[in-house]
């Protein structure tokens, strides 16, 4: 990728459908636009009109929705993304067992533009976190583990905290596909997140796109917030 911004997947965690497409509209005056938009389940579901307005509006969406459920259902729901048009999704690798996974890649595979990726563990949770719901590894172990699990069944790109990406680089190479959310720049509200690093931190470490949401979204001015982003994780000369 030699355009900086697509490296940048901005996620649209905004409480209304037209602030969503307003920032869209304002980010498409950047010389270097973003990838695309990541969209949650709680636009779409407050504004069923949201999905078809977005695909108008942006060039990729990722719909991150995190899929958790039945075989026949994860594949219906890969499928129908698909149908779609959508240029990335996700499902939940924690609770999913091999079945389900092998659904969704199965699913994805006719859909070669739409790239499937597997969440491990989300960058809110930490060792406490995964150790009252049961596990007994590490975050960094329990990513390994899943990545590996998600690998085995034909997973290519994963979501992971920026903090293991080294970790996961080391272990499987530059084949997988890494998208990093959570990350902070220095002096930015952390709000729930726990496992971070910072936007070039990650990059330089190994993530192949980084997911943006609020330090651009809830700026006062999206555009300038984002400019500064690209400032920031411009390769330095």
């Amino acid at each position: 990728m030699t355009n900086v911004g697509q490296k940048i997947i901005i996620g649209l965690d905004v409480p209304s459908a037209n602030k969503a497409l307003a920032i869209v509209d304002r980010l498409k005056q950047s010389s270097s636009p973003p990838w695309g938009y990541k969209v949650g389940p709680e636009l779409p579901l407050a504004f069923p009109s949201f999905l078809p307005a977005i695909r108008e509006e942006a060039t990729n969406i990722f719909l991150d929705h995190k899929w958790f459920n039945t075989p026949d259902v994860v594949r219906g729901l890969v499928t129908l993304a698909g149908e779609m048009g959508i240029a990335m999704c996700n499902i939940n690798l924690e609770s999913n067992g091999p079945e389900t996974i092998s659904a969704a890649v199965e699913a994805a595979a006719k859909y070669p533009e739409m790239k499937l990726l597997g969440v491990a563990v989300l960058t809110s949770r930490d060792d406490k976190s995964l150790a009252a719901t049961g596990v007994s590894r590490t975050c960094e172990e329990q990513m390994l583990h899943l990545l590996g699990l998600g690998v085995k069944l034909g997973v290519t790109g994963f979501v992971t905290s920026g903090l293991e990406v080294s970790a996961i680089r080391r272990e499987f190479g530059e084949k997988l596909h890494l998208v990093v959310p959570g990350t902070r720049s220095q002096g930015v509200d952390v709000k729930d997140q726990k496992r971070i690093v910072t936007p070039s931190k990650a990059l330089e470490d190994g993530a192949d796109q980084l997911v943006i949401a609020s330090q651009v979204v809830k700026a006062s001015d999206p555009l300038a917030a984002y400019e500064n982003l690209l400032k920031e994780i411009a390769p330095r000369r």
